[in-house]
C-alpha cells in the first residue's frame, strides 16, 4: 500500500505570526498596580507566574518556590515578612525571572547591587526595567512580525501542486535561518554581557559562596535534562 502523501501546510508559521502578534503588546505592570497587600508564596507564585506567562515555555513554572527560597538565602531580595511578600520583592522576581535564562544568579546580584545608579527609589528602578523590556519586546516582536508575514504571503500566492510544497518548505527555511540568527545574537550578547558584569568589580553583599553552590547543583540538573532530551530526540528517529 502506497504512503499516504502528507499535505504541507503553513499552520506552524501562522501561530508563530500570532503569538508575535500577542507578546508584542507585553509589559510587566506598572509598580502602583502590583499587589497593594503582602503575598503569601503560593500567592507569589500564581502572580508572578501568570504576569510573565507569555514569556513563558509551556506549561513551566518561571519561577518556583525553590528558586524564590535560593534568591531570599543567596541575600539577592531581602526576606519576606511574617513569610509574606511585597511589592518590592514582586518588582525584583520578575526582573529576576527574565535575566536568569541568560545570566548565573552571581552575575544578577552583581546587577542588582549597581541599581542606585539608576535611581535611589524602588519604584523608579522597577519602572526603568519595566520601560527597557517593554521598548525592547516591542521592537523584536515588530521587526519579526513583518519578516513572518513576508515569509507567509510569498508562500501562500505559489500554485498548488509541487511548486507549492517547495514554497513552504522555504518559507519554513527562512523561518529556520531566523531563528539561528537570532539564537547566535543572544549568544554574543550575553557573552558581551557577561563580560561587562566582570568588569564591575568583586565587591558583593550576597552569599557568593552559597550562590556559586546551587548554580552548580542547575549546572547537575541542566546536564541531565540535556540528557533526557537528547534520548527523547534519537527515539523518535
Amino acid at each position: 500500500m502506497a504512503e499516504e502523501k502528507k499535505d504541507l501546510s503553513l499552520s506552524g508559521i501562522e501561530d508563530l505570526l500570532s503569538y508575535l502578534e500577542s507578546l508584542s503588546g507585553f509589559e510587566l505592570p506598572p509598580y502602583r498596580e502590583l499587589p497593594p497587600v503582602r503575598l503569601y508564596m503560593e500567592q507569589v507564585l500564581e502572580y508572578v507566574n501568570n504576569v510573565l506567562r507569555p514569556l513563558g515555555e509551556g506549561e513551566r513554572q518561571t519561577i518556583t518556590s525553590f528558586m524564590v527560597n535560593n534568591y531570599v538565602k543567596a541575600r539577592i531580595i531581602k526576606e519576606p515578612e511574617g513569610k509574606r511578600y511585597g511589592k518590592e520583592q514582586l518588582g525584583y522576581l520578575m526582573a529576576i525571572a527574565i535575566l536568569k535564562r541568560s545570566l548565573s544568579m552571581t552575575e544578577i546580584g552583581r546587577l542588582l547591587e549597581m541599581e542606585g545608579s539608576l535611581g535611589k527609589e524602588k519604584e523608579e528602578v522597577y519602572g526603568f526595567y519595566r520601560s527597557l523590556l517593554s521598548d525592547l519586546v516591542s521592537e523584536r516582536t515588530t521587526s519579526l512580525e513583518g519578516k513572518a508575514k513576508e515569509v507567509l504571503e510569498k508562500a501562500s500566492l505559489a500554485p498548488e501542486g509541487e511548486e507549492r510544497d517547495k514554497a513552504v518548505r522555504d518559507a519554513y527555511g527562512r523561518i529556520a535561518l531566523l531563528a539561528v540568527r537570532l539564537a547566535v545574537r543572544s549568544a554574543i550578547d550575553q557573552t558581551i554581557a557577561r563580560a561587562m558584569i566582570a568588569s564591575l568589580g568583586e565587591g558583593s553583599t550576597f552569599d557568593a559562596g552559597f550562590v556559586r553552590k546551587k548554580e552548580g547543583e542547575e549546572e547537575k540538573e541542566e546536564e541531565r535534562l540535556s540528557e533526557r532530551e537528547a534520548k527523547r530526540l534519537s527515539e523518535r528517529k
